[in-house]
């Protein structure tokens, strides 16, 4: 494999698709190596889903929160923008011509 194909193809990848062929990977050995039963094997792989479902809903609800934060002061950004813009067309009026 080169280094342009080991590093996500060029494609300007984050690698994160060779991360999780690298968790599949160790599933896949930890379950082949596993001292225990394929019933307990299963348990602990559903448990450690479930927990990881748990967070990745966790981190979705944290970053729809910061992404309505970001557009609340955005939105306010703007409309401080607008106002001073505003003024600023108001003074220009009332400004006597010479």
């Amino acid at each position: 494999m080169s280094e342009h194909e080991a590093d996500g193809g060029g494609r300007g990848g984050s690698g994160f698709g060779v991360f999780l062929l690298g968790v599949v990977a160790g599933v896949a050995l930890g379950v082949l190596f596993a001292p225990d039963t394929g019933d307990a094997v299963r348990g602990k792989v559903r448990r450690r889903l479930r927990g990881l479902g748990e967070q990745a809903r966790e981190k979705a609800e944290q970053l729809g929160e910061m992404v309505a934060d970001a557009a609340e002061d955005l939105e306010q950004r703007r409309a401080r923008r607008a106002a001073v813009r505003r003024n600023r067309v108001d003074e220009e009026e009332d400004e006597p011509l010479e």
